[in-house]
Order: C-alpha cells, then sequence, then structure tokens
C-alpha cells in the first residue's frame, strides 16, 4: 500500500493603505493691496487704512473693488485645493451679501502688462482687468474682526498658473467685489484690514499654501507565502526614480532595518509608465508579523519613505490527502 501525502498552504494577505495627508506651510502675506473707485477713476487709495468693497443699487454698479497682490515665488511647489486666500474684516458689512473673488488678466498695476507699479500706483483706470471668478464666500451683515477664506480648485490653479515654474510671473492678483446688490436703494459696505490698517502683520491678507503630499508609491502590497513574504509595489515616473530600498521592522515605531544590499531595480524600467517592483523577503519568521517601507531613490530630489504595509509570516496549515 502506497501513501501519498499532498501539502496545501494557506495564506493571508494584508494591505494597509498609504494615506496622502496635506501639510500647512508659511503664510505669504499680500505685497501690494489697496482698493480703487468707479466714482473717483484717477484717484489712488494706498494711504487709506482699510480696503473697501461696494454695490450701489439701483444700478447695482461694483463701484469699489478690493486688489490683492502676492509674490508667489517663495512656493516650493504647487499648492493644493485647500489653499486660501483670506482677508480680516475689520469693519462688517453693512448688509449680509456674497463677496466674490476674481483673477485678473495681468498683474501689472500702472496701465502695463509686465508686472510693473505698486499699490501707489493703482487707480481705477490703469487696473488690470478682472478675468475669472475663483470662488464666493458669504458675509453677514455686523459681523466683523472674523476672516473671510476664500478656496477653491479654480483658485489654486490660478496661483499655481502664476509660479515661474509653471510660466508665470510669480506674481497673483486678486479682487474681491460684491457678487450682488444692496437691499433697496442703499449701499452695501465692508471693510478689511490691509498694510494700512492698526492690528498688525498678523492680520493682513494672505495666502495660506498647504501641499498636497505627492503619491510616488502605489500598489504597495505584502503578501505571505511559503517561506517568505513577496513585497511588490510600483513608483511613478516623471521625478527621477530609478531604484527603492526596502525596509523592515517588528513594530510601526519599531527600527527599520534595510533589507536590500544594492538598490532594488525596476522590473520594468523606465520609460515604461509607473514601474513595477518585486522584492522576497525570505528572512520572514512564521507567525511573526512585519512592518515594511519603501524609499523611492531619485537622481534629482530626496523622497520620502512610503507605507507601512504589513503582514505575517506565513504558518502553515496542513491538510493530508491520502491515496491508496
Amino acid at each position: 500500500m502506497k501513501k501519498v501525502i499532498s501539502v496545501f498552504f494557506i495564506s493571508m494577505l494584508v494591505v494597509l493603505s498609504i494615506s496622502t495627508p496635506v501639510q500647512a506651510d508659511s503664510l505669504i502675506v499680500a505685497s501690494d493691496d489697496t482698493y480703487i473707485d468707479l466714482n473717483h477713476p484717477t484717484t489712488n487709495y494706498d494711504g487709506s487704512a482699510l480696503l473697501v468693497g461696494n454695490s450701489n443699487f439701483p444700478t447695482c454698479v461694483q463701484t469699489r473693488l478690493s486688489y490683492l497682490r502676492f509674490d508667489v515665488s517663495s512656493l516650493t511647489s504647487d499648492v493644493g485645493t485647500a489653499t486660501p486666500v483670506s482677508v480680516w474684516i475689520s469693519s462688517a458689512a453693512i448688509y449680509s451679501g456674497d463677496l466674490g473673488i476674481w483673477s485678473t488678466t495681468h498683474d501689472d498695476w500702472n496701465g502695463g502688462t509686465a508686472g510693473n507699479g505698486s499699490e501707489a500706483d493703482l487707480n481705477w483706470n490703469n487696473a488690470p482687468p478682472l478675468a475669472s471668478q475663483l470662488d464666493t464666500e458669504s458675509v453677514t451683515a455686523g459681523v466683523g474682526g472674523i476672516w473671510v477664506h476664500f478656496a477653491s480648485t479654480n483658485l489654486a490653479n490660478y496661483i499655481n498658473a502664476q509660479r515661474s515654474a509653471n510660466g508665470g510671473d510669480n506674481l497673483a492678483t486678486f479682487v474681491i467685489q460684491w457678487t450682488g446688490c444692496a437691499v433697496g436703494s442703499f449701499i452695501n459696505s465692508i471693510e478689511f484690514e490691509d498694510h494700512e490698517g492698526t492690528k498688525g502683520t498678523g492680520y493682513l491678507p494672505r495666502i495660506e499654501p498647504n501641499y498636497p503630499t505627492a503619491v510616488y508609491v502605489s500598489g504597495f502590497y505584502a503578501e505571505p507565502k511559503a517561506g517568505s513574504i513577496d513585497l511588490s509595489w510600483r513608483t511613478t515616473t516623471g521625478v527621477g526614480i530609478y531604484a527603492c530600498n526596502l525596509y523592515r521592522a517588528s513594530e510601526p515605531s519599531g527600527e527599520k532595518i534595510q533589507l536590500n544590499s544594492a538598490p532594488i531595480e525596476p522590473d520594468d524600467p523606465p520609460p515604461l509608465v509607473d514601474p513595477s517592483y518585486f522584492f522576497p523577503d525570505f528572512t520572514a519568521i512564521p507567525g511573526e508579523t512585519y512592518f515594511y517601507w519603501v524609499e523611492p531613490l531619485s537622481g534629482t530630489q530626496v523622497l520620502p519613505m512610503e507605507g507601512p504595509v504589513s503582514a505575517m509570516g506565513l504558518n502553515p496549515m496542513y491538510l493530508a490527502v491520502i491515496a491508496r
């Protein structure tokens, strides 16, 4: 009688997702801020203590517009949609209403198109024209001493387009105005803190950059197999990643030990889009849980580790099948 024993291995796949947090960075304060007045088209209001926006009824003409200009050369990368342009209400609106923030066709404040001029030069006649409305925020009558935060995808895209890295002039001009009319035949007014105000630099119009953390590694998996834990992942093309290092720890906050003795190169190297990687951890002990991180290696910049993903070393379960 001959006995044949077949052995089946049961494995379990454990995957932890990789998050993409958003981090806040240093503020960018407006380099120029003032307002213009339709009824006084050649008057410059740089000496005014506050920025003002008005809506005139019954003709519903926007008579006073607030202009803000920012130098965005300090941005280290494109900002995300959580990035607001913020202004402090120093004198509350007479009536509740909606404020809109707009882009302009150019950043010159002296009648040209080359980014010249300053808040000391701007008036109604030489102000850059409005281009696109980027966001709208509601304000409540009688409520002042608070921030108004404008933020949207369109606003972030406009800021990013002004960066020199994207072909811009590193200047971003915004205009704030009412989007509707005042009640009855009245004029609605609201005032914002600016460089001529009294509250100090902490209340000046500002951009609050938020940089979305780029995802350089995707599809990061740890799969227990008989005799190993197999690691696989992909990297993003376009940032000079040529290889990766792989690290392991026995707990999420534990010491990370590098597993590879030489950089791990992709199975399908560039120029293929999002190349894939594979590394078997033959040192994993059955029944032990391990945590893994991938460190992308770039020839152009230092990139963060991604992870962890975790898996337990396979403890095989045997099922004997006896054939007679």
